[in-house]
């Protein structure tokens, strides 16, 4: 077994978190007791199963405890780069709180998590979050690193006036509502649902979940625009980043992901600088696979102007009088 860092090398790491507003650091946080971390508003902390870094096995029988903590009124983000335990029995958990014994974050699992898969973005409702690592003695895999950024906590729903009003619809037998990350501007992923335009508004939609640098994940995205009758969306794009063979920026002309496309996209390049639909909806689809992750896609959806009359102006007939 390789022996953990010791606990002098993980204050020196704790230290070095605030030498300035955008520093970084990796942690191997197995040490020999519970250790404690402060980050800054700025800053972000990578967080490691192994001491030789991920690629190599973590080492057996290790109990790991940590806690990070962010200025008050600051959220922690947990953004996984690498996640592979031995499924069943090795288990990495993120608690919501100042203590292990909090309530686990983002699944129903009290262990924690465990297996081959990243979890996805997971986003504290405190200013504190406690890790912990656990292995037993068969079995060693790669390992967990993850990467702890500080957020502001989202905004909550702001009322529907002069902003975009949520349409509630279905989604995996849940009703939907909007998840807005900062005023006007909402995430498409998490729950499936429906926008609703006046004349005058616009949004900014993105693919990313609150505060997240990437996008997550194995997701499945969607979200329809409806714009008053006899008027037409408009979106243009401000941010493209997906990994170009697997995932895919869609826009449907029409109610649903199934009407026609005006652009199916992945890459670093938008399809287009606009698109404008020809009816008063208009569906977005983003799907990702389980690999690579990038900065996603962000939109600025709009009402497009009217279109001026294109009707042949008819001129009156001159009458004349011969003589």
């Amino acid at each position: 077994m390789v022996p953990c860092l010791g606990a002098a090398r993980v204050a020196l790491l704790g230290a070095l978190l605030h030498v300035s507003r955008a520093s970084s650091a990796d942690l191997y946080f197995c040490s020999a007791s519970s250790d404690s971390v402060s980050l800054q508003v700025g800053d972000s902390l990578a967080v490691l199963t192994n001491l030789q870094g991920f690629g190599l096995q973590y080492s057996a029988s290790l109990s790991c405890v940590t806690t990070v903590t962010v200025p008050t009124g600051y959220r922690v983000l947990l953004h996984f780069t690498a996640f592979n335990t031995e499924s069943g029995f090795d288990y990495f958990r993120v608690a919501d709180g100042p203590s292990v014994s909090s309530a686990v974050l983002g699944t129903s699992n009290v262990l924690g998590f465990s297996g081959p898969t990243p979890p996805a973005d997971v986003v504290t409702t405190s200013s504190s979050v406690s890790l912990s690592f656990r292995s037993d003695d068969n079995v060693q895999s790669l390992g967990v690193r993850v990467v702890l950024s500080v957020v502001l906590p989202p905004t909550p729903n702001p009322t529907p006036t002069r902003t975009a009003s949520a349409i509630a619809t279905q989604s995996r037998g849940r009703s939907a509502s909007a998840s807005p990350t900062a005023s006007n501007t909402f995430v498409m992923c998490g729950t499936m649902i429906g926008l609703s335009l006046a004349d005058g508004e616009s949004i900014k939609m993105t693919t990313n979940m609150y505060g997240s640098i990437y996008y997550s994940s194995s997701q499945d995205c969607r979200m329809t625009i409806v714009a008053p009758s006899g008027r037409r969306v408009m979106l243009r794009f401000v941010g493209f980043s997906t990994e170009a063979c697997c995932d895919f920026f869609q826009v449907a002309d029409g109610p649903t992901y199934k009407s026609p496309l005006l652009a199916s996209s992945s890459g670093s390049s938008p399809p287009a600088e606009e698109l404008t639909s020809t009816s008063n909806s208009m569906t977005l689809r983003f799907t990702s696979d389980s690999s690579v992750q990038l900065f996603g896609v962000q939109v600025v959806i709009s009402i497009a102007p009217s279109t001026p009359s294109t009707s042949p102006t008819v001129s009156p007939v001159r009458r004349t009088t011969r003589c």
